[in-house]
């Protein structure tokens, strides 16, 4: 009986050892996922200040107005690096590098359209502004103002102080971001 009693308690020492291991390994990973959580906390607010800054950098110099501007050219410029600079856009602003940039460029065309004095061409108006072809400008201007460009600068043409006001709606989508 008493070779019996070592052999019952190994087998139930080894099943205590089997449950502590699953309780550790449980343990590890509810550990692993609170450091993933803030982790992903931590970089979500890391993107959205990389966003910021890189959104004030990008307005404050007008490099949107160059017309091929690229995550490279900002690359090269800050020292951060591409992806970083992508996933600050997307995680940080909730939109992609290429769309803040098209925003920035329509809001500067709409500010254009609304006060100024002397009528450029709307086309010159958006190659100033930083669209390289007449066919992307207005794809793009229709697909996140609601109208073509010349459908807007009608109605600036008509109500200048409506417009003025209307081009802070496009701001707004940029700054709901930050």
């Amino acid at each position: 009986m008493s070779n019996h009693q070592p052999q019952y308690h190994s087998r139930n020492q080894q099943l205590c050892q089997g449950v502590n291991r699953n309780q550790s390994r449980r343990q590890n990973q509810i550990q692993n996922r609170n450091v993933e959580n803030y982790v992903s906390l931590s970089s979500n607010s890391i993107f959205q200040a990389v966003f910021v800054e890189l959104t004030e950098l990008i307005s404050s110099r007008e490099l949107y107005k160059q017309p091929r501007l690229s995550v490279k050219d900002i690359s090269d410029l800050t020292g951060l690096s591409i992806k970083d600079i992508s996933f600050a856009f997307s995680e940080g602003g909730g939109m992609n590098f290429n769309r803040f940039v098209n925003l920035k460029r329509i809001e500067d065309v709409q500010k254009s359209l609304a006060v100024t004095a002397k009528r450029r061409s709307v086309l010159e108006i958006a190659f100033a502004s930083g669209f390289n072809s007449k066919s992307s400008f207005n794809s793009v201007f229709r697909k996140e103002v609601g109208e073509t460009p010349s459908q807007f600068a009608k109605r600036c043409k008509k109500v200048q102080k409506a417009c003025v006001k209307e081009v802070g709606s496009i701001g707004h989508q940029i700054k709901g971001a930050l």
